[in-house]
């Protein structure tokens, strides 16, 4: 039995390795950061204090984020002096499958800015920026019934693995904002952007079992996948299958855009009096036309076998080819944010503040984040923040810095900061951590704006 569940593992790792990783969750922090000439992601309509024009290339704007339902003290446990994974024979059930949730998830995304610039026009009040981003989120979603069936090498009656779910979205963006200060009162800002797809891939298993209650085991399952990768050939075996060992990948590499799209973000900042601001901000609402070259769906037959199983289930992700043109759409994973921050009038270079962002999209879960930040500004060259808050995942802590050495700006900062980490500087427990860096040149600074 245990050929069945290294079978169930072996294929979901084979589509998990499908596509290639190039949208990543904004530093929460950065909003209480003074000079944080990126500020725009959270809210176009805020404007980079005492910033006249600045440019960034490369290594502008670089951002990550790394979100996991599990640590590593869930997966490796100690014996007789090393770590060993719970699936060792020392290691017991009980003790292995006690620290997994229903749902294992892990997410990576990553953001880039190739390049971007910004300036602050002739009229008093307007600052526009440009921003070349590269962005890409990826996940997956393996059910706790499939580490019990390793773990068990299928001696239960039972296993019931849906869920197993992989997303992989990948696209270009170019962003033009611009905020504008329409009174004393209020700055309102707009950013329009233009999408190019580069590859997307979605894979969901909405139903498999293994059954051991007869003289045979029962397999079922039933799901979809489908992809846009422009690079790649998919071809159907004499069955009319999806061929996955058939798979190739043009000889020459040619350019060639996945998909378009549009996608805008609103945002306004309200200053009741001198040292308070509120603000609002929607981002990334908009959405991915992509050209599709492969969807298939997976098998609903029942197998049933006491000496192939493990051919059986493979057999099952086979997905029965369905088409290879046409288009499919994808929203992007839009996201709200509301913050108020306040400047002591004591303390200058002190200010307060707090921030509740939300999230949901189609490759996401609703997400919610509140926080409160305070912010220590002892001159124009240094701005330092830290932030502590409750998120869907948990408690959080963050930090963020901003550096002014002549016209060179250093930016960086990470939310969700780790508390315990192994000799190899893996997180113990269940993380959600975002961290940026960026490095630009700031040309023309002027005090007061």
């Amino acid at each position: 039995m245990n050929r069945i569940c290294i079978a169930v593992a072996s294929a979901t790792a084979l589509f998990f390795s499908l596509v290639p990783s190039a949208q990543g969750q904004e530093l929460k922090t950065g909003y209480f950061l003074d000079y944080n000439i990126y500020g725009s992601s959270i809210n176009p309509a805020l404007q980079p204090e005492r910033t006249r024009f600045f440019l960034g290339a490369a290594v502008g704007d670089i951002g990550l984020r790394a979100n996991s339902s599990v640590g590593v003290s869930s997966l490796f446990f100690p014996f007789d002096g090393e770590l060993v994974t719970g699936l060792n024979e020392n290691i017991s059930a009980a003790t292995f499958l006690g620290g997994l949730p229903s749902m294992t998830k892990l997410n990576a995304d990553l953001s880039e800015n190739i390049l971007g610039f910004g300036f602050r026009g002739q009229t008093d009040g307007v600052f526009t920026t440009v921003k070349l981003n590269v962005k890409s989120s990826n996940g997956v979603t393996v059910p706790k019934s499939v580490f019990e069936c390793l773990k068990e090498e299928g001696e239960s009656d039972l296993y019931n693995m849906s869920g197993i779910s992989f997303f992989s979205r990948n696209y270009a963006e170019l962003a033009v904002s611009q905020s504008r200060k329409i009174s004393d009162l209020i700055t309102v800002g707009v950013s329009l952007k233009g999408l190019m797809g580069l590859a997307d891939a979605h894979l969901d298993v909405d139903r498999m079992s293994i059954d051991n209650r007869g003289d045979d085991t029962v397999v079922e399952g039933a799901g979809s996948i489908r992809a846009s990768v422009p690079y790649v050939q998919f071809h159907e075996d004499e069955y009319g299958n999806i061929d996955l060992d058939d798979v190739i990948s043009d000889d020459e590499f040619h350019f060639k855009p996945a998909g378009f799209g549009l996608a805008a973000d609103l945002g306004v900042v309200v200053t009741p009096f001198e040292g308070l601001s509120v603000s609002a901000g929607l981002t990334d609402l908009g959405f991915i036309a992509w050209k599709r070259n492969m969807s298939g769906t997976m098998g609903s037959n029942t197998f049933e076998s006491s000496d192939e199983v493990a051919d059986d289930i493979m057999e099952l992700f086979h997905f029965k080819y369905e088409q290879s043109g046409g288009s499919y759409l994808s929203m992007l994973n839009a996201q709200a944010n509301i913050g108020v921050r306040y400047r002591l009038p004591f303390a200058q270079s002190l200010s307060v503040g707090a921030l509740y962002s939300t999230r949901i999209g189609s490759t996401v879960a609703r997400y919610n984040d509140f926080r409160a930040g305070v912010t220590f500004t002892p001159g124009r060259m240094f701005s330092i923040a830290g932030s502590a808050g409750i998120s869907s995942c948990g408690f959080s802590t963050g930090a963020a810095m901003n550096l002014k050495l002549g016209p060179v700006n250093i930016f960086t900062g990470i939310d969700g900061i780790f508390t315990q980490m192994t000799a190899q500087y893996l997180p113990v427990n269940p993380i959600s951590t975002v961290a940026k860096f960026g490095l630009s040149m700031v040309i023309g600074s002027k005090k007061g704006e």
